[in-house]
């Protein structure tokens, strides 16, 4: 065989290898899970958990719910509920087998880091008697109002009504003799604080004078009921509950030179 006709074979073998190689997907993987590139007799499906290999053509799996961009890594995470732990480079299950939705995780935000209708991007912020942890809300335990979190328990930092602190649990004040008493001290004997409309007052808790809503002393009005402006110490003169105009339910106390008050809410 001369020279010509040997190079003439060896380019159509090469033709021949090269076509198969463009319509034939590489043995390693599966590319049925990966969105790009699309092989001959292959279906091309986005699927954020799996990369594509450049190297073998082969589709691999990242770790368990994340995105990543080489064979089980993990650079972000893919399912709502999971926060990703930037040092260990994992994606951690904010709520452990409550989460079983995979969804709990976002459920208690009361501000949403993405897609709030979809829950998918975890919480910015928690509503009252929830903490963050690992960006999402998790409640703060019985009686406790306010929290932090350092690992998966809760520590709580603000008790609810009628309970305080004590050994970081909230337990019930022991301040019963006292009516109406809605906080007390550390030790749970003392009360230091009253329901709406009373004044602690040598212990004890005193109904504000009315139309007084609160007060610090029985007299000295802090708020008042509706249909009545709180009209500031001046002088000599103590704050006190005035009338707003008639039919008006909500005023402000006038300004200036003004001697009538300001209906903001009709009656």
């Amino acid at each position: 065989m001369n020279k010509k006709v040997l190079f003439v074979a060896l380019m159509a073998i090469a033709v021949v290898l090269a076509a198969q190689a463009a319509t034939t997907a590489p043995s390693a993987g599966s590319n049925t899970l990966c969105s790009t590139p699309t092989y001959t007799g292959y279906t091309a499906t986005a699927n954020t958990n799996y990369v594509f290999s450049t190297t073998d053509g082969g589709c691999y799996p990242c770790a368990a719910n994340c995105a990543c961009t080489t064979a089980g890594g993990c650079d972000s995470c893919t399912t709502v509920g999971y926060t990703y732990n930037s040092t260990l480079k994992v994606c951690v299950n904010a709520l452990g087998s409550s989460n079983t939705a995979a969804a709990t995780g976002a459920a208690n935000c009361s501000v949403y880091c993405g897609d709030a209708t979809n829950k998918t991007s975890g919480c910015s912020a928690c509503p009252a008697t929830y903490g963050m942890w690992l960006n999402s809300c998790v409640s703060c335990g019985t009686n406790c109002s306010a929290c932090t979190f350092t690992t998966a328990t809760p520590t709580c930092t603000t008790c609810a009504t009628g309970y305080y602190l004590k050994a970081s649990v909230c337990t019930a004040c022991a301040t019963t003799a006292v009516t109406n008493c809605n906080a007390c001290d550390s030790t749970g004997a003392t009360c230091t604080g009253c329901a709406t409309g009373y004044a602690l007052i040598g212990g004890a808790c005193v109904t504000c004078a009315s139309p007084a809503s609160a007060c610090s002393a029985k007299d000295t009005p802090t708020a008042c009921n509706d249909g009545y402006y709180l009209a500031a110490a001046s002088g000599t003169t103590a704050a006190s509950c005035k009338a707003c105009p008639t039919n008006c339910r909500l005023c402000t106390a006038p300004t200036g030179a003004a001697t009538t008050a300001t209906c903001t809410v009709c009656s």
